[in-house]
């Protein structure tokens, strides 16, 4: 009995030891050498759950706040530290024992009322990335409010989350994906004037419309997109130069505020000697937008019908001074490097509102030169002191000119290597985001800004995740 009872404890002890040994080498092993498809599968998994939820949730996103409140409820429900200040949400993940003496990472990511489908994306990513950080450094998440892209809220960030030598990454929702070292910096103005009116002197009258264009924000493919306000005010353009007289009852267009223009609607008196021209015109447009909406924006449509004659309208004469400044407005691309031809800066007619006599047209400049935006503002301003329309510069944004080979940039090029098998391309946007701010409060922060569209959230997600679980490793 002794003797059983000794081979027993000896097996035991065995057992015991065998198990200690795997949990050692398991401890010792980076979670991205498990398994590299187990990694793609969990990320592939759970952003689409994290999406589908986003999306049962999308009718309520009408609202910074409202977004705000499921962030909230979501850190909540998952156990994850959470709070909110000036409408910046701060959710805090600690790392583990092994990544102590990292440089903690700060994930700034952007979320807009005004463009929700594009911040689903970078909110998905923001949210895995917290609740699946456990084994890895300390990590900071801040959800930054929008409004129009207008960053001024990114003014408000806390200096403190922002260490020297903190690895900051930016993601912000686009169409166009994009990783960039330098980023754009942006002037938003109003133009407005008050014009004439009078009883209209033309017989017939038309609702002409453009719609569909997808409102996101504004970058370096800006001549592919077409523009719903610049598009009728073309039409009214090759009215004039076709002497077929016209006025203008009202014209709105756009949001107040810096994306796209997603439509436009003008409504418009015509004489009726000059009906069956003005329609040739009208159809002329029409089959060249179809032509042209297929490159950016294919459920674009161009429609018009015939409505009642209004009792107002602008008079010929001031219906023909808005369309010769809108027409003179800075638009599409403005300026290209000569050696490089990176896009140096854009310009944006983003919306209109003109009734009653009043009018507004609001415009963008985005640039990654300082001194090419100053030159744009002194020009717009010169504009508007010849057609008599006054200029206000409403608000700016600060550009960002970052490290191409700081330690961070070359990290996710390497973590998006390893995750996808393809080589990543950092390039510069004109498309300002929350960088030129986290500059400002730490010019000693390694920063790298991602623009994040829905075909590339699972890739970028992996390849920071890859890069987290990476972070420890240092050059010899």
């Amino acid at each position: 009995m002794n003797r059983k009872k000794a081979v027993l404890a000896a097996v035991m002890a065995a057992v015991i030891a065998l198990a200690f040994t795997l949990s050692s080498c398991a401890g010792d092993e980076k979670p991205e050498t498990i398994s590299k498809k187990a990694l793609t599968e969990k990320v592939e998994n759970k952003t689409q759950a994290y999406m589908t939820d986003l999306l049962d949730s999308r009718d309520t996103f009408t609202s910074n706040k409202k977004i705000q409140k499921y962030l909230m409820n979501w850190a909540e429900s998952k156990g994850i530290r959470a709070k909110e200040a000036d409408g910046i949400i701060t959710m805090l993940v600690d790392g583990s024992e092994r990544y102590k003496n990292v440089p903690p990472t700060v994930l700034v990511c952007s979320y807009d009322e005004h463009a929700v489908d594009e911040t689903l994306s970078t909110i998905t990513m923001a949210l895995y990335i917290a609740k699946n950080n456990e084994d890895t450094g300390r990590l900071t998440v801040m959800f930054v409010p929008e409004t129009g892209h207008d960053l001024s809220y990114a003014d408000k960030l806390d200096k403190k989350y922002f260490k020297k030598g903190s690895r900051v990454i930016c993601i912000d929702g686009g169409e166009m994906a994009n990783v960039a070292t330098v980023t754009g910096g942006a002037s938003h103005y109003n133009f407005t004037e008050k014009l004439d009116q009078n009883t209209p002197k033309n017989e017939k009258a038309y609702k002409v419309i453009v719609r569909g264009i997808s409102s996101s924000k504004v970058d370096n493919r800006i001549n592919y997109k077409i523009n719903p306000i610049m598009e009728l005010n073309t039409l009214l353009a090759n009215l004039k130069k076709s002497s077929i007289d016209f006025e203008i009852v009202s014209m709105n267009g756009g949001k107040r505020d810096m994306l796209y223009p997603g439509s436009c609607t003008l409504v418009m008196t015509v004489d009726e000697d000059r009906q069956a021209a003005f329609e040739k015109k009208l159809q002329n447009r029409i089959q060249s937008f179809d032509r042209r909406k297929q490159s950016a924006d294919p459920d674009a449509e161009y429609v018009y019908k015939e409505v009642p004659v209004p009792s107002k309208s602008l008079t010929q004469k001031s219906s023909s001074q808005l369309v010769s400044f809108v027409y003179t407005l800075l638009e599409d691309e403005y300026m290209r490097d000569e050696e490089t031809d990176d896009l140096l800066a854009v310009c944006d007619v983003s919306y209109i509102r003109v009734n009653k006599g009043k009018a507004l047209v609001g415009s963008t400049a985005y640039s990654i030169d300082k001194d090419v935006l100053d030159e744009i503002d002194d020009a717009e301003e010169t504009l508007c002191g010849l057609s008599g329309f006054r200029y206000k510069k409403i608000s700016g944004i600060p550009s960002w000119t970052g490290d191409a080979e700081n330690g961070l940039s070359e990290m996710i090029k390497n973590a998006y290597n390893d995750y996808t098998g393809k080589k990543m391309t950092i390039q510069p946007t004109v498309t300002p985001t929350c960088a030129g701010y986290i500059e400002k409060l730490n010019d000693k922060c390694d920063i790298i800004a991602l623009t994040v569209s829905h075909a590339t959230m699972t890739d970028l997600t992996g390849a920071i995740m890859t890069y987290l679980v990476n972070s420890d490793q240092t050059d010899d």
